[in-house]
């Protein structure tokens, strides 16, 4: 299994109009990849900005298909002028 952590820092008074996009992307997501098994967008309770997607995918070739989806190509350019960062993202495998 594989598990990513995608970082976003999202600029002040963009917080809105990224969780609209992210959490469309996720329903997208979970009515529609069968390969993933967690899609949840996460906001640091401490933070104000900052945010956090946590993906579980059955193994590497799931989440190849998540990027190529349409619904990810749709939704990643509306959410990049939110961005005051570049997004960090983590790749790891799931041990246990």
């Amino acid at each position: 299994m594989i598990a990513v952590v995608a970082s976003f820092v999202i600029s002040e008074g963009k917080e809105t109009e990224f969780e609209t996009v992210a959490n469309a992307l996720v329903a997208e997501v979970r009515a529609n990849e069968p390969g993933c098994s967690l899609y949840q967008l996460a906001k640091d309770r401490k933070t104000a900005g900052r945010y956090k997607m946590l993906e579980l995918y059955t193994d590497m070739d799931a989440f190849k298909v998540h990027g190529g989806t349409d619904w990810f190509k749709v939704a990643m350019p509306k959410m990049a002028p939110c961005f005051a960062e570049a997004p960090v993202v983590e790749i790891m495998e799931c041990v246990g």
